[in-house]
């Protein structure tokens, strides 16, 4: 029945993220959609997330078909990565948060992700990785900067760089959210 739902309800040449969440966020907009811990967030509210993130990932050089790997535990920043993703039309691969040594090396190898996102508390997940065997060219922290207890790898030089803080903004930039 929801199926059917939303077949009549989009066309066929609508039925996009974005097209699909700003239609609701019209439609419902300011009541609640989803919760996660002490946040919630209504259906305008997570339509302006998608776009906010859509719009941080293209300025940071991720386009359409481009994979972006996610470390983190179920919080509203991961729903704001994978709606923003969808939203540009970049692949989100999510990690388990479990996943360490040769298993994460393998998933980020074979994956191609280009920017990693990982939650501080995970960051020592990343130890024993070979960062040379990735094409990782940054890596954003989910959380405050300098919660790291363990040093990331170092990216070779001419692949990229690595950015702290929430979503890669840094310390002081007048676009910093700390709030998605």
């Amino acid at each position: 029945m929801l199926r059917q739902q939303l077949c009549n309800s989009f066309a066929p040449a609508d039925r996009t993220l974005p097209a699909m969440l700003t239609h609701q966020a019209e439609r419902h907009g300011g009541k609640p959609l989803v919760t996660a811990g002490d946040t919630r967030w209504t259906y305008e509210e997570t339509a302006t997330a998608a776009a906010k993130m859509a719009g941080t990932l293209r300025m940071a050089g991720i386009g359409a078909g481009e994979r972006v790997a996610i470390i983190c535990s179920n919080r509203i920043e991961l729903l704001g990565l994978l709606l923003g993703c969808g939203w540009l039309g970049a692949v989100a691969v999510p990690i388990n948060v479990a996943s360490r040594g040769p298993q994460l090396q393998h998933v980020l190898a074979n994956s191609g992700a280009r920017l990693l996102v990982i939650e501080t508390e995970y960051a020592e997940n990343l130890a024993m990785l070979d960062p040379s065997a990735l094409a990782l060219e940054a890596i954003w922290t989910i959380g405050a900067p300098g919660e790291f207890r363990y040093p990331l790898p170092s990216l070779p030089r001419e692949r990229g760089r690595v950015r702290e803080g929430a979503f890669g903004l840094r310390r002081g930039d007048e676009n910093a959210r700390n709030d998605l």
